[in-house]
């Protein structure tokens, strides 16, 4: 009989199944990590789509102007809780100013940006048009009487 044959495995089998089971526990945990940043942007842009309702609310209320409308005290508990959400999801607690940017210096216009955490350099944006868009930038700041304020 041979003695060379054994009941288990040996030292070089042993390595093997360690390191595929290593390989496989990577590509798992790098996916599962994509999948979560996709999570965090899905309520950025969630909170920007009821900011956009809330600059609705308050060109209803403002004699249909956008000019201020991030002061309107009906509206400001609502958007400091939007606010907040975005800044959680993109995972800034700093507890400083918010990663949100908001124009509302024009009447007709305004326009939100809020930056992904997925993808590095994306913004974002709604402005007046109520049209969703990802951007290469947050919004312009444009002066009164300037420039239409839109998402670039």
């Amino acid at each position: 009989m041979n003695r060379r044959m054994s009941r288990g495995f040996g030292l070089i089998e042993l390595l093997l199944v360690i390191a595929i089971i290593g390989i496989l526990a990577g590509l798992i945990l790098s996916a599962a990590s994509r999948g979560r940043q996709k999570a965090f942007d899905a309520g950025i842009e969630n909170a920007v789509r009821q900011i956009r309702w809330q600059a609705e609310i308050a060109f209803n209320s403002n004699n249909n102007s956008y000019q201020n409308w991030t002061s309107l005290p009906l509206i400001q508990e609502e958007l400091t809780i939007l606010l907040d959400e975005i800044d959680k999801h993109y995972g800034d607690n700093t507890e400083g100013s918010y990663v949100t940017v908001m124009r509302d210096s024009q009447i007709n216009e305004f326009c939100v940006s809020a930056p992904s955490r997925a993808t590095v350099g994306q913004y974002f944006c709604v402005d007046g048009t109520g049209e969703l868009k990802m951007t290469t930038e947050h919004c312009p700041d444009y002066p009164a009487g300037g420039p239409e304020l839109q998402c670039p």
